[in-house]
């Protein structure tokens, strides 16, 4: 069978001339998440659409990349019952990076890659992923490669002390063959490998691959100090998490929308100066406006920094809601702010009933926004409220929840 055989039933008749006998057989693929362009080839400025199905009723994460290996986009999706996965991204002309780009599906333990060519016709790129970032000195680590058919990679270890690893034949490289599906499983062993942090390297020709693990890393006590680069985001923005923790440690990154769902876990390391590494989130592109939390942690210490998500200008002005401190003798208050305002902002409380509890106004900064703290009234019944916004030009709106 080709190794691009469609799927299906297949049937072969077998005859000498006077006899005929007949099999059957079903191809099918080893995949879980079977996702592929609807081009092999897209033109600049053309949506480029990827359709295909994934297990339902789980999340699926897509990262677009583009030929330079940055990520242009990523989000999770909510599969429904179907199992039916369709994404799309407007590529723009004399912007995006014509080439080869990839698109990564996640889902649990699985992943897939799928490529696609931007202005030209797409190349398979060789590609190694690790089924972990940590390992222990007594543990195999299993390392999915993937590229052409039967393409020969070679692969080189470099070591905490930037040298290159000997394998068990004394070879500072081993020779891998990929299979007919252009996939191998390699399996590294660990036994006599140091505490620190490696980088594993495929080679072919001049192409090349890299991925990082750690080996004998532990979650470890001391400070744990991060940072943003920034500390507004518009939904689907690049985030870059820095910091400092005690050296050769593991730690957990999380980010948090305002309601507290989690939307991203992430396994990071800091390195021999405690510099933190792999730090790299994405906002979702649906990302809730209002305060997000991003948290490190390595066993019992954490730190956490909080960003805003900033709707794009030309959506116009905009409110959101996040809970605020509670004060005995005044009680609890949200935090209410507004972006993007061009003037004066009338901001008005309005109950389920339609009754206006309050009416605010308050001048907007020279960036076009207001943070103002609303202490709930004592006596105040539960049930949802509206915060109502409007600047002369523009009116705007969202809900709150009073338990």
């Amino acid at each position: 069978m080709p190794v691009d055989a469609p799927f299906g039933r297949y049937t072969a008749v077998i005859s000498d001339g006077r006899e005929e006998i007949s099999t059957s057989w079903v191809v099918e693929s080893g995949k879980v998440i079977i996702i592929t362009p609807t081009a092999l080839q897209f033109n600049p400025g053309e949506i480029m659409k990827f359709n295909g199905t994934a297990p339902p009723n789980k999340a699926l994460e897509i990262i677009l990349k583009d030929p330079l290996g940055d990520e242009k986009f990523s989000d999770i999706i909510q599969v429904d019952e179907s199992g039916i996965v369709e994404f799309a991204y407007p590529t723009k002309e004399n912007v995006d990076k014509e080439g080869t780009w990839t698109l990564i599906a996640v889902q649990d333990e699985n992943k897939e890659f799928i490529f696609t060519g931007l202005g030209e016709p797409p190349s398979i790129p060789i590609n190694i992923e690790f089924d972990k970032l940590n390992y222990k000195s007594t543990e195999t680590a299993i390392i999915s490669l993937t590229g052409k058919p039967l393409d020969k990679l070679n692969m080189l270890i470099i070591d905490p002390s930037d040298k290159a690893k000997q394998f068990s034949d004394d070879s500072n490289l081993v020779s891998i063959t990929l299979q007919q599906d252009g996939r191998k499983t390699y399996s590294l062993d660990l036994n006599g490998y140091a505490s620190g942090t490696y980088t594993a390297v495929i080679s072919k020709g001049s192409s090349k691959s890299s991925q990082i693990f750690t080996v004998g890393l532990q979650t470890g006590s001391g400070e744990i100090k991060i940072s943003s680069t920034k500390s507004e985001y518009r939904p689907g923005e690049p985030i870059l998490v820095l910091g400092k923790a005690n050296q050769n440690v593991l730690l957990t990154l999380t980010l948090i929308d305002p309601d507290g769902n989690l939307w991203k876990t992430k396994e990071i390391f800091s390195d021999k100066v405690g510099n933190i590494k792999g730090g790299e989130l994405r906002m979702p592109s649906k990302a809730k406006p209002g305060t997000w939390t991003i948290n490190a942690k390595s066993g019992s210490n954490f730190n956490e920094i909080k960003i805003e998500v900033i709707t794009s200008i030309e959506e116009g002005l905009v409110v959101t809601v996040n809970q605020g401190i509670e004060i005995p003798g005044f009680g609890k208050s949200i935090n209410i702010k507004v972006v993007n305002a061009v003037q004066t902002v009338q901001i008005e409380i309005i109950s389920s009933n339609g009754n206006v509890i309050e009416t605010l106004s308050f001048p907007p900064t020279s960036k076009g926004e207001i943070k103002q703290p609303w202490f709930i009234p004592q006596g105040t019944a539960s049930g949802t409220y509206t915060v109502k916004v409007k600047d002369g030009q523009n009116t705007s709106q969202t809900t709150f929840d009073i338990k």
